[in-house]
């Protein structure tokens, strides 16, 4: 735990802290079930971060957060940032406890992981402005979330579609295709590759756009998505704005 003022310590790390130990203070947080996020962070971690014999350990949210403690995976001042506490927020987020975070705190949360991101290259270098790990996570987890049927496929063929480079850069239907039989239809998987296959082609052929920007007009398009996601670009852009 850091200790208020010290100076072995960096601001964004006590603010980190106070943001974790706000969560654990939570009424009723112990109470989070956590099955359905232990099984989705197995399945999508591509090296083992958390063990499954650790994992069968860890029953609630504040196991989880001692984990990460344990390891440093909570650190603003590392690579990740506070990427394992913005997994645990977002999940709560998006289940029927979200009442127990409340705006504040979940807004608070994302803006100060937004703040973290590195700068990326301007759109007028040529190269695209990559999403920041708030926003990819907020869309991913909100396209793949039960309900949202078909949406994520028509999300991922409208990137691109009306750019004049959209023959070097779109996703093709076989593409997703592809990707269903190499994730077995794991949508967050298939999400998360085929938009990082995406912005890759866009880098590749210097195609300078701002990949924020785009995925909230795809979202807001009625010829792309059938129901324009309107109130989860107005969610992207707060964070992005922040």
């Amino acid at each position: 735990m850091f200790a208020m003022g010290n100076p072995g310590f960096s601001d964004q790390q006590i603010k980190s802290q106070q943001m974790t130990e706000e969560l654990l203070n939570k009424d009723s947080i112990g109470q989070v079930n956590i099955t359905r996020f232990k099984e989705e962070f197995i399945r999508d971690q591509r090296k083992r971060v958390i063990s499954r014999r650790t994992w069968e350990r860890i029953k609630t949210v504040p196991d989880y957060i001692a984990e990460c403690e344990r390891q440093f995976l909570i650190n603003p001042d590392g690579r990740q940032g506070i990427k394992y506490l913005v997994k645990i927020v977002d999940y709560i987020w998006n289940s029927d406890d979200a009442p127990i975070l409340g705006d504040r705190y979940y807004n608070k949360v994302m803006t100060f992981s937004n703040s973290l991101e590195p700068s990326e290259h301007l759109a007028s270098s040529g190269q695209p402005k990559l999403m920041n790990s708030a926003v990819r996570e907020k869309l991913i987890s909100s396209l793949q979330s039960p309900g949202s049927g078909q949406d994520w496929e028509h999300f991922l063929l409208g990137l691109g579609r009306d750019r004049q480079e959209a023959d070097l850069i779109r996703l093709r239907q076989g593409d997703i295709d592809s990707l269903e039989r190499k994730h077995n239809f794991n949508v967050r998987k298939i999400l998360s590759e085929a938009i990082e296959k995406f912005e890759r082609d866009c880098q590749t052929n210097s195609v300078a756009l701002n990949m924020t920007n785009h995925v909230i007009e795809v979202l807001e398009d009625s010829k792309v998505m059938f129901s324009p996601y309107t109130r989860l670009a107005r969610q992207l852009k707060d964070l992005n704005s922040s």
